[in-house]
């Protein structure tokens, strides 16, 4: 539980934070974006020396459209999948606003 935690400069490449309540952490400047999906799953973006790393739930993925091909093929034309294509997509912006992508 990281409720209220200041993670400010940490370095999560290698935290595996499935499952982990994020409310009210302070996560400015952690090599970290996150989002929730309606039913509860956080998908989390790290930066690591290795590049960009995406989990959701149980899932990793080493790359961002690794995770979309996932998506369009487990859960095709449901809430959720769509839902989940949306917060790849932001995180991806995200990740690009904060210079880690071109």
């Amino acid at each position: 539980n990281l409720r209220g935690a200041d993670l400010a400069g940490a370095d999560l490449s290698g935290a595996n934070l499935s499952g982990a309540n994020l409310s009210g952490a302070t996560l400015s400047w952690a090599d970290l974006r996150y989002a929730q999906r309606s039913d509860g799953w956080m998908f989390l973006l790290v930066r690591s020396n290795a590049g960009l790393i995406l989990t959701a739930g149980c899932r990793r993925f080493t790359d961002l459209e690794s995770a979309r091909v996932h998506w369009k093929t487990t859960r095709a034309g449901t809430a959720l999948g769509e839902e989940s294509l949306a917060i790849v997509d932001h995180l991806e912006r995200m990740a690009k606003i904060a210079g880690w992508l071109a």
